[in-house]
């Protein structure tokens, strides 16, 4: 785990995978402790001998709950905490595999950068945005939703985004 902890888990089939000539599969059952672990490197031990580790995303059994989130507002570029539950640990900087930060402005989601989450709090980036058809950077509400594996839940209150600093150029232009 997350921690450095070994779980030894119970294989209730190991063989043949049905329908896949050449190979094998083996299914294991997760104790309720992994519930939500998120990254996790998974290795089989045969005997004596061990597999090259492979990283599986262990998702919450229970869809997510976001409650809050703060500050209220920022600009794109700046951290938001959303707190809640059902999230997955994903260590700093790490790959949110099927995680995902989305901010949805009008029916249309604009996704953040994640970059941490434990089982109550996601930390995110509030991304750049500018709208279908226009040249300036989106400013005003938008709603914060946390996916995790497919199950999406939004804020019930708005996070506003705030302008960026302020420049005479379009998006995509050079400051100087």
């Amino acid at each position: 785990l997350n921690d450095g902890s070994v779980v030894p888990l119970t294989v209730e089939f190991a063989g043949a995978a049905p329908g896949f000539f050449g190979l094998d599969q083996i299914n294991v059952v997760l104790p309720a402790s992994m519930d939500g672990a998120g990254l996790v490197k998974l290795v089989v031990n045969a005997g004596a001998q061990a597999s090259n580790y492979v990283v599986v995303t262990i998702v919450p059994s229970k869809p997510p709950v976001v409650s809050t989130f703060s500050p209220a507002g920022a600009p794109p570029g700046a951290e938001v905490n959303i707190s809640g539950s059902g999230f997955p640990n994903i260590p700093l900087n790490g790959t949110g595999g099927a995680t995902s930060v989305l901010f949805r402005i009008g029916g249309t989601d604009y996704p953040g950068l994640l970059l941490q989450a434990t089982t109550q709090t996601i930390t995110a980036v509030v991304p750049p945005i500018t709208l279908p058809g226009t040249t300036n950077w989106y400013a005003g509400p938008a709603l914060i939703c946390a996916v995790v594996a497919g199950s999406e839940v939004c804020s019930s209150q708005s996070f506003n985004i705030q302008p960026r600093m302020n420049s005479t150029l379009p998006p995509g232009h050079m400051l100087t």
